[in-house]
């Protein structure tokens, strides 16, 4: 066999490795993306709380109660709950996809956060921030 005939193997097995990745790489945007709709419902429903201890609230009842759908299952593969001395949970990522998950929630969490504090800021006037002292 000449180096000529290996080529087109070696192209396709390059190929194929990078239809895979890549695959891989939208599948998870994919399930994170559903895993995000569904809490951004969430706290859509519950905006008067902070986003962060709604994500906790969220995450525990996703991941304790037996699983519904598919978004239910991938939380329940991914993310485990620790509990310290205290008895405070801990969310930890099974994986690494479970920990950029966990990393993914809290930042959309923040970011849901910002959000309603521009909306409550975009409302007031420079009026509205004056220190009254009479």
């Amino acid at each position: 066999f000449s180096a000529e005939c290996k080529m087109p193997d070696l192209a396709s097995f390059a190929l194929r490795y990078t239809s895979t990745s890549e695959s891989a790489s939208d599948k998870f945007n994919k399930e994170t993306k559903m895993i995000l709709k569904e809490f951004s419902d969430f706290l859509k429903t519950n905006e008067q709380k902070p986003s962060v201890s709604l994500l906790f609230v969220w995450l525990k009842q996703k991941i304790e109660n037996p699983a519904k759908n598919n978004v239910d299952k991938i939380l329940q593969k991914e993310i485990y709950i620790a509990k310290n001395n205290v008895g405070h949970n801990l969310f930890i990522g099974k994986s690494p996809s479970g920990r950029n998950l966990m990393q993914s929630l809290y930042n959309f969490a923040l970011s849901f956060e910002q959000q309603k504090m521009a909306r409550w800021l975009h409302d007031k006037k420079a009026n509205d921030f004056k220190n009254c002292k009479e």
